[in-house]
């Protein structure tokens, strides 16, 4: 008999919810372990699903993992939320397939937030048109377009979609 396992309910859902759902579950794991082992077994077990799910995602649809990362990178409230996104899933992404650098780099020229934490994360590691924007845009030569959005210290969205599944 075939368990079915829980996280694979996740893969159905909208990238956009995986992402909101991501970034809900990164401001709870970012608290102190004090108030984290206070988080509910339940909620604490669909965050892990979640990250399982995410990590299916990276290795089966490298591209849908990549669209994940890019809208968390769109609308991240906070700067830890983009690094972190591009040191994983990014990360992975394009060290199994180095073609998938090209769509880092369409992303990235739009997307500040994003090329700022492509040249924290590799620095010289990266291909030469993504270092070489970085570099201008830390020596201020860029010009890049204003983001629709700023960083805030927003407290997690309590009962989000990092929250069990509705039934």
């Amino acid at each position: 008999m075939k368990r079915k396992q829980p996280w694979l309910e996740w893969l159905s859902r909208s990238d956009a919810d995986i992402a909101a759902a991501w970034m809900e579950a990164w401001w709870i794991d970012g608290r102190s372990h004090a108030e984290t082992d206070r988080i509910p077994r339940r909620l604490r077990i669909e965050i892990e699903q979640l990250h399982l799910a995410l990590i299916d995602i990276v290795a089966n649809d490298p591209a849908r993992a990549l669209e994940i990362a890019f809208v968390v990178a769109r609308t991240a409230e906070h700067p830890g939320m983009v690094t972190e996104i591009t040191a994983s899933v990014v990360r992975d992404v394009t060290t199994a397939d180095a073609t998938l650098w090209d769509c880092v780099a369409l992303e990235a020229a739009s997307n500040v937030r994003l090329l700022h934490a492509v040249g924290l994360v590799w620095g010289a590691e990266t291909p030469p048109q993504l270092r070489d924007a970085f570099r201008r845009l830390a020596r201020g030569d860029a010009q890049p377009r204003p983001e629709p959005r700023t960083f805030t210290d927003a407290p997690p969205r309590l009962g989000g979609p990092a929250g069990p599944p509705r039934s």
